[in-house]
């Protein structure tokens, strides 16, 4: 004799317990098959325990503490049942009456381990609905994992499955963030183990009864949470590259619809700053990276951390910090500027801070920078100073600084980058404007974003170290050095093609007295700098025709410096003449 045992969870359903039990006791068998009936009641405070051992020996009841999921006594269930295939029926619905007739033959097939079909509406007093749970042509999605992804199609108390199957993929997950949608997560994994092994029986096998009491229930953003805990429970789950990358897609369309949903639902609670970290196999210095973001004084930020298919465990050590500003979205690897690219699209806030796994901001970073950027409306990015510490000791060594004013870092880009990317705060508009991040230019995508920025927005760098930079042999400003040095020549030769920022004389001058006054003690540094900047920029404009911001340049560099005469005497004299040639040339 085969047995199919029935699942019944339960927790203060008195007044619909019975008639749940009865539906399935007055089921009528195929031949060879008996029914075992189990009742878990979760910690019920009203007469449900009564009206459940009122059955007798006709159930198997078993009472459990309440856990408030229905995860719990639905495993509980499991691990006692007998039969070879299990059958879940909820407390406070009904099963139509040749149920098990219609559904145990889906498994005279070997091939099949799960059969569900659709159930009609009822109302809190039992009166039967028109209304059906699924669209019958939508019932079928739910036999494949690529349309089971898309919606959930399967109602529960339909479902039966082979108890080998359950035991193989792990029964019900009981983490907190899968309540109510405990029962999705399972089928997607049972899909997923046998992609031919669901069948759907296109027709009402049971009663779902609606009341205000459904735990199912939720408004649209609690239910799109519920769906990407759901994804992310399966990511971690055994599965080919082909659903792993369905997963993605998916996960990453479902937090998108989250972040915009959130924006409107609460407006009033959007982060101004969205933070922005990608990670891979980055688990030997992330724990302090993230923690340097953690513990800032500006504390209204969320947290968008992407883990780019990581390999050491990056992931499960992010997902143990217990901090809700941390969204940890998950990918395979597709490297930093898809990760990045992700990141700003489902950032929720109006700036976009970058942290490198493996740097250090410094407490005050993004209260300052915020500061800065927030004063004016085409303000765009900020950055500032920062110091190299050492890969295992983090002892700091050497700090780099700049100019600080944006022309001067405008002029600036035509030779270098001088925005540290692991300390930008950036405005989401400006990003999305300048096309966003690319690969075009190597690993340099962050040199060539500011550059597009740079023409239509304001930019600056805060005079004072606010990021730690970690001198890391695995980075990629090590691993592709001179990949990094061939695009970024690149990227300056193409701005050599424009015409060189304007700067006149005067106010060349007066800003370099404004720098070498600069309440920092690296003022002189950056005085040094500016001064150099002038001069070599002067020469370079002057080499290459561009008189209208060459002379004024040099004219205030020889001002500065006139040490320079020698370097610029012959340039100065020679430019006006190339340009009148070059201008007579067919």
């Amino acid at each position: 004799m085969k047995t199919v045992s029935v699942i019944i969870p339960t927790y203060n359903r008195e007044r619909y317990i019975a008639s749940a039990i009865d539906s399935v006791l007055q089921q009528k068998l195929p031949k060879g098959w008996q029914l075992e009936v189990i009742v878990i009641d979760d910690g019920s405070t009203d007469a449900t325990v009564e009206a459940i051992k009122a059955y007798g020996k006709q159930v198997t009841f078993v009472p459990l503490p309440h856990s408030g999921k229905p995860a719990v006594p639905r495993n509980v269930g499991l691990r006692i049942a007998k039969g070879e295939l299990i059958a879940f029926q909820d407390s406070d619905d009904l099963w139509v009456p040749d149920k098990l007739l219609k559904q145990i033959p889906s498994f005279d097939d070997p091939k099949i381990v799960m059969s569900y079909g659709n159930a009609q509406s009822m109302l809190q007093d039992g009166t039967i609905q028109k209304a059906i749970v699924v669209k019958p042509a939508e019932l079928k999605d739910g036999q494949r994992f690529a349309t089971l992804l898309q919606h959930n199609v399967i109602s529960t108390l339909t479902v039966m499955v082979r108890q080998a199957a359950l035991k193989s993929v792990g029964y019900f997950n009981e983490t907190d963030t899968l309540r109510a949608v405990e029962d999705y997560e399972l089928w997607l994994r049972i899909c997923a183990r046998y992609p031919r092994g669901t069948t759907a029986i296109n027709t009402v096998l049971a009663y779902y009864r609606v009341h205000d009491q459904n735990i199912s229930t939720a408004d649209d953003k609690v239910a799109l949470q519920r769906l990407i805990n759901t994804y992310n429970s399966l990511w971690r789950t055994s599965l080919t590259v082909q659903q792993r990358q369905l997963v993605e897609t998916v996960l990453a369309d479902t937090h998108e619809n989250w972040s915009r949903l959130s924006n409107e639902q609460t407006p009033s609670e959007r982060p101004p700053i969205s933070i922005v970290m990608s990670v891979y196999n980055s688990k030997q210095y992330l724990k302090a990276a993230v923690e340097s973001v953690l513990h800032q004084t500006y504390r209204n930020f969320e947290f968008i951390i992407i883990d780019d298919g990581s390999t050491d465990g990056s992931a499960d050590l992010v997902a143990s910090f217990d901090d809700p500003r941390i969204r940890l979205i998950y990918q395979q690897n597709h490297g930093l500027v898809a990760a990045l690219n992700k990141g700003v699209r489902l950032a929720r806030g109006r700036y976009i801070a970058r942290q490198d796994a493996d740097d250090i901001s410094l407490p005050s970073r993004l209260e300052k920078e915020l500061h800065w950027i927030s004063q004016g409306p085409r303000r765009g990015l900020v950055s500032s100073f920062f110091t190299y510490i050492d890969e295992s000791t983090a002892e700091p060594s050497i700090t780099l600084t700049f100019p600080t004013k944006h022309l001067d870092l405008v002029r600036m880009l035509y030779y270098t980058n001088p925005f540290a990317h692991s300390a930008a705060l950036i405005k989401k508009q400006a990003i999305v404007e300048a096309g966003g991040y690319s690969e075009d230019y190597g690993p340099n995508e962050d040199y060539d974003l500011w550059r597009k920025i740079a023409q239509h927005w304001e930019v600056g760098i805060i005079p004072e170290v606010l990021l730690w930079y970690r001198i890391n042999p695995k980075s990629i400003s090590h691993t592709k050095k001179e990949t990094q040095h061939k695009f970024a020549h690149a990227i300056a030769e193409e701005l050599w093609e424009l015409p060189v920022p304007l700067k006149r004389r005067r106010q060349i001058l007066h800003d370099a007295r404004y720098y070498k006054k600069l309440p920092t003690d690296y003022a002189d540094t950056i005085y040094t700098q500016y001064v150099s900047q002038q001069v070599q920029l002067a020469y370079d404009s002057l080499r290459r025709g561009k008189i209208k911001a060459g002379y004024p340049t040099a004219l205030a560099a020889l001002s500065l410096r006139p040490s320079s005469f020698n370097k610029l005497v012959k340039p100065m004299l020679l430019a006006g003449p190339k340009k009148v040639i070059g201008r007579l040339r067919p």
